[in-house]
């Protein structure tokens, strides 16, 4: 598996979002160095959601990595959108192998 990039927008200061973050964070801390983990509070920088196509929140974004591709030949962005405060249920979304538990 390549290295992936993921980001995830969320609306800081609810409980969801925080539980969010929590459950992002608990997937990149076992994928290691396999992933490289960015949060993006939409509050604060709009213009990056926007602009990264973000509609709703909380959205999990993996860029590049296997998958669907584009036109120009670059792979398309995987997006979980909702509910993604389980770490395990992330963690077989992105693909990142086995059942989510500490490696």
């Amino acid at each position: 598996m390549e290295h992936q990039h993921l980001t995830l927008y969320v609306a800081r200061g609810s409980e969801r979002a925080e539980a969010a973050v929590r459950a992002f964070e608990e997937v990149c801390r076992r994928a290691g160095s396999r992933v490289e983990g960015e949060v993006v509070d939409v509050v604060r920088q709009p213009e990056r959601a926007a602009a990264d196509g973000v509609l709703a929140t909380p959205t999990l974004v993996r860029w590049g990595g296997d998958g669907l591709h584009t036109a120009g030949g670059r792979a398309a962005p995987m997006r979980v959108v909702g509910d993604v405060t389980d770490a395990r249920r992330l963690w077989r979304e992105l693909g990142l192998g086995g059942d989510g538990e500490a490696e």
